[in-house]
Formats: C-alpha cells, structure tokens, sequence
C-alpha cells in the first residue's frame, strides 16, 4: 500500500480527524453497547486481562453499519489510495476504547 509523504501540518490534521472521529463513534454506541456476559467473558479471558473484560462492552448492529470518516476524500487528495482506505462499514467488528461493536452475531 502507497503512503504518501506528508508535511507536518498535514500529518497534525489527519491523526486530529482520526481522533474525532473515534470519539463520535464511541459517543454515538457508548450508550447501547452491554457488558460482556459469561460465555463472552470466557472466551476472551485468554487473550485479555481481567480489568479490560471489566470494562468491556459489546454492541451487536443489526440494521445500521458504522460510516466511514467524514474526511476520506481529504485524504484521498493528499495521495492516498481509496483501495488502501479501511471501509468501516464492511467490517464484521471494530474496537473502539473499551467498547466492541459487531455487525453481525459471532457463532
């Protein structure tokens, strides 16, 4: 994947937007997601400690997707490639601090 070179005002901007726009996500399904039950729980306990399973949430999206950023096509003009661009809106789930959201039920 191409990255192109940004200059330093171009690269404050961008991790800016990215911050943004991970705090209005977590904003917008904070108050939906559900903490982990039991069996979620266990299954994660391997691979996480137990304060983040504490803290961890889950959201199950059954009619809405999360959007991509607002600021994609910005991007696009400082040189990125679209292709290269992950699509929020495709993916099976995101993690936002603390809080998972899934677009589908895991088996």
């Amino acid at each position: 994947m191409f990255i192109p070179t940004l200059t330093e005002p171009q690269i404050a901007l961008v991790v800016q937007q990215v911050a943004e726009y991970i705090d209005r996500q977590r904003q917008t399904y904070r108050g939906r997601a559900v903490p982990l039950n039991a069996d979620q729980r266990e299954s994660m306990q391997p691979f996480f400690p137990a304060s983040a399973l504490d803290s961890a949430g889950l959201l199950v999206l059954t009619s809405d997707r999360v959007s991509n950023p607002p600021f994609y096509p910005q991007l696009i003009q400082m040189g990125f490639e679209p292709a290269g661009l992950p699509n929020f809106s495709l993916m099976a789930a995101i993690y936002v601090r603390g809080h998972g959201s899934l677009s589908r039920a895991i088996q």
